[in-house]
């Protein structure tokens, strides 16, 4: 495909989920609207080499990968952290349900293999994907390498709308309480006092696009050495987990702002070539992919969401943390960053057009959907993952 077209498509893509979202007021989230469009465009005319044709390489994909982790670590304050730990409880609990509702009764209609293939793509990313697929290769097991592509490929069409209805629900009581005085300002003032006191005594003339940029390059590159020291011992630590984890880090020491991208002036392209390589795997689904596997992939969807949900629900009641709210965290299992941060932009913006309201909505929400997100599919997914692939292969 010509270079320019194949661009052009991409942001066709995401144009249109856009706009829907906008049009339906995040009734329809305009990720999955886009995935849709990738799907039907790799299933017609687009080809499979759609992000190379756009100039947007593997390589320049991972560079741009490692760099938005790390600005998503500025977005969580060390006090965030402290204050999420509910939102953490709540999602370990709730994978733990979903695990043993699959494993449990999922089993019964699809068979132990099948069943364990399918957990770790529900309950993660990409990578966890790959590892239970590549797995059930080797072992020559095809049906259950498809039903991991599968899962992964249609739990996002579960998660985005589930999340925008129950994120809606939270948000539209958020903002009553705003409006009638009832919600606290004390988040707002914790913003205030974190921003950083290192980069404002710099003159003005370092406050460059180019600055900002060395700053999140360089802290992405430390992470991706440390992951291959933590390898060099024996020890498994992801580089984008280190990514996330030096963004924090950045922004505790002062070296990055909240939200660098943005100060950049980057964040919009960036975005865009991190849509355009997640939505780029979708190419690996064909007709024939999804209908051989969309029974055992339906059953794995349905009692992980089941999972999710119960046990959110339970450990949210414990913990006194909001069902719509406890919900919604433990559904970004099924999708990540950035779709729960996308998300509950989108949400913030269906439920009022005044900015100081948006962003009381995403300044109450934003942090624990990320959370979430970081948990789930950073962190356990890959975990669940290498513990699964005996019960695959053997």
């Amino acid at each position: 495909m010509n270079i320019v077209l194949a661009f052009t498509w991409i942001a066709f893509a995401l144009f249109v989920g856009e706009l829907i979202s906008s049009m339906t007021k995040a009734k329809i989230p305009s990720m999955f609207v886009s995935a849709i469009v990738f799907i039907v465009g790799f299933w017609t005319f687009v080809p499979d080499s759609l992000l190379e044709d756009a100039g947007i390489s593997g390589n320049l994909a991972a560079i741009i990968v490692y760099i938005m982790i790390v600005n998503v670590g500025t977005l969580i304050s060390i006090e965030e952290l402290k204050r999420q730990w509910k939102i953490v409880l709540i999602v370990l609990f709730a994978m733990l349900g979903a695990g043993l509702l699959i494993m449990g009764l999922g089993s019964l209609l699809i068979g132990k293999q099948l069943a364990a293939v399918g957990t770790p793509p529900l309950m993660g990313s990409l990578v966890s994907t790959l590892l239970m697929r590549d797995a059930a290769m080797e072992a020559g097991l095809k049906e259950a390498a498809v039903v991991a592509v599968a899962v992964w490929v249609l739990q996002s069409f579960v998660g985005y709308p589930l999340t925008a209805v129950f994120l809606k629900k939270e948000g539209k009581t958020i903002l009553e309480q705003y409006r009638n005085g009832s919600l606290g300002k004390a988040q707002e003032e914790v913003h205030e006092d974190e921003s950083s006191a290192l980069l404002r005594q710099l003159p003005d003339y370092w406050n460059t696009t180019y600055f900002a940029l060395l700053r999140l390059g360089l802290l992405a590159y430390l992470a991706v050495v440390v992951s291959a020291w933590f390898a060099m011992i024996g020890i498994n630590l992801h580089a984008a987990v280190a990514s996330l984890i030096l963004g924090l880090v950045g922004r505790l020491t002062g070296l990055l702002e909240k939200n660098t991208l943005v100060k950049a002036n980057a964040n919009g392209f960036m975005t865009f070539g991190l849509m355009a390589y997640i939505f780029d795997g979708l190419k690996i689904t064909t007709p024939s992919i999804l209908l051989d596997a969309m029974l055992p992939a339906l059953v794995v969807l349905f009692f992980g969401v089941l999972g999710l949900y119960l046990f959110s629900l339970v450990a949210g009641k414990v913990l006194k943390v909001s069902p719509y709210l406890s919900f919604s965290t433990a559904l970004t299992a099924l999708y990540g960053f950035p779709g729960d941060m996308i998300i509950t932009q989108e949400v913030a913006k269906s439920l009022t057009d005044n900015e100081l309201e948006q962003k009381e909505l995403v300044d109450h929400m934003l942090p624990s959907m990320l959370i979430g997100g970081f948990v789930s599919v950073t962190i356990v997914s890959v975990i669940v993952a290498s513990y699964f692939i005996p019960l695959v292969v053997g």
